[in-house]
């Protein structure tokens, strides 16, 4: 792991965090020596790789700490992007995906343009006439997969996949429409869209469509409530709104009244489900380990698109502290040794790096800063849990009393039930030898005898029955 953010010292925040986790995960995707790749190669793992590279260029751009890695970084991006298109599946009508789902193959198109346009001389003539060949097959495949749900919502009320899955072809359509608005424009009219409703819009159309609602507190102490909506959870939710904030970004001054409406309603719904990931954040995570790296760079990565949005600063803290506890960072810069976490571990720390304003302070400030300023958010939840704490004992402390009480019942019971028995054998004990010892005529032959057992008897039967009944009373009060 690296250092503890106690240990950070006078250097700003944002620097520990660079030295002690940024690098160390960049030096994570390249230490198999053995290996041309980058490490998630090894699991086979198209998107893993892909993310990996996404975060070793940003890296590379944000900061000049990884010159002496910088010529490894690029060879094994390379290396791995060619590995990706070797991947590619062709469909018998040109279409061409990964894995044949929509998010590995908007998530690996994507990671392939990037390298390219990185690291444009590392790659021949002919890769890059094939990487044109590649995005037409792409933007044929995904436009088809834009028709798919489409059809799916009208023929059968429901949706083809998850919003993230959407979401992600999204954001690949608005990238190769960058690169090229007359294919992306051809290949659309192929599908019967139009310049006034494109695939790009019927995309957005379907994501608000799918957005949940829902009341949540937002401020426990006063018991108040606001409405959010939100894609599935919080994760999803990262993907659903980093998409419709890039569509936000492009068309909110767009000629068409249509996308202009959507991106509003898109900038909306985004600020809304930002809101919603701060009021579900539960002891700095949100959910599932990999769902709380990716929400916090989904967090970060859109709040800094949005002007009228600032961060919640003991959000951002809480997430970071949680995700650098040495108990899951690791001392060889993984996130629990998994390429699969790590990526996402990786993009949130970038990102915290990037755009993070408090983190650019000391880290003694950024300490003071986010305790002073988190609200007493869980005081309405502490309350009741206390409450229900003191409920439970009360109930155990009663059960206890009953239980008590049956005991010292059973107990008295027997006490009586011995009592009644000693006098009983008194009696009996007297009868009995009393008889044996009388006459045919009633007279008493051996009054000394008779006496005698008598004595005994009364004195050695109540010492008994005393004995038992102090055994009891010491039950008792135990």
């Amino acid at each position: 792991m690296g250092k503890p953010f106690y240990e950070f010292g006078s250097a700003s925040f944002r620097r520990e965090l660079h030295d002690q986790y940024l690098i160390p995960a960049a030096r994570w995707f390249l230490r198999d020596s053995s290996s041309a790749y980058l490490l998630p190669q090894s699991s086979g793992s198209n998107w893993e790789c892909a993310m990996a590279m996404e975060y070793l260029v940003g890296l590379t751009e944000a900061t000049s700490a990884v010159e002496a890695d910088s010529r490894e970084i690029e060879n094994r991006t390379v290396a791995t992007t060619r590995w990706l298109t070797s991947q590619a599946r062709t469909e018998s009508d040109g279409a061409i995906n990964w894995d044949g789902t929509q998010w590995d193959t908007a998530v690996t198109l994507r990671a392939i343009i990037v390298a390219h346009e990185k690291y444009p001389g590392s790659f021949a003539d002919a890769e890059r006439t094939f990487l044109d060949a590649l995005e037409e097959g792409a933007t044929k495949w995904l436009v088809g997969c834009v028709v798919s749900w489409h059809m799916e919502t009208e023929s059968r009320g429901r949706y083809l996949a998850g919003p993230a899955d959407l979401a992600q072809v999204l954001i690949a359509l608005m990238v190769l429409n960058e690169r090229s608005p007359r294919r992306v424009e051809r290949v659309q009219a192929a599908f019967g869209f139009t310049a006034d409703a494109s695939a790009i819009d019927e995309a957005v159309r379907v994501l608000l469509a799918q957005a949940n609602s829902e009341r949540i507190s937002a401020d426990s102490d006063r018991g108040d409530s606001e409405e959010f909506h939100y894609w599935v959870d919080a994760f999803n939710s990262g993907e659903v709104i980093d998409a419709l904030t890039r569509y936000y970004l492009v068309y909110h001054e767009s000629n068409s009244a249509a996308s202009r409406g959507y991106s509003v309603r898109a900038r909306d719904l985004s600020l809304e489900c930002l809101r919603f990931m701060e009021c579900t954040q539960s002891e700095g995570t949100w959910g599932g380990i990999a769902d709380t790296c990716g929400t916090l760079y989904y967090y970060l990565l859109v709040g800094s698109r949005l002007k009228s949005f600032n961060y919640q600063d003991h959000i951002v803290f809480k997430a970071l502290r949680w995700m650098c506890d040495g108990n899951q960072s690791m001392a060889d810069g993984s996130f629990l040794h998994s390429s699969y976490t790590t990526v996402f571990y990786a993009l949130a720390l970038l990102e915290a790096f990037r755009n993070w304003e408090l983190g650019r302070r000391s880290s003694a400030e950024v300490y003071d800063v986010a305790l002073w300023l988190a609200p007493n958010l869980v005081s309405h939840e502490r309350s009741r849990r206390l409450e229900l704490e003191l409920r439970l004992e009360d109930s155990l402390a009663k059960e206890r009393r009953l239980q008590d009480a049956a005991l010292r019942g059973r107990l008295r019971f027997r006490s009586v039930v011995a009592s009644a028995l000693g006098a009983v054998s008194t009696v009996l004990l007297t009868v009995i030898f009393g008889a044996a010892n009388l006459s045919a005529s009633s007279e008493i032959v051996d009054s000394g005898v008779f006496w005698g057992i008598l004595g005994i008897g009364a004195v050695v039967v109540p010492l008994g029955v005393s004995a038992y009944r102090k055994d009891l009373g010491s039950r008792l009060h135990s």
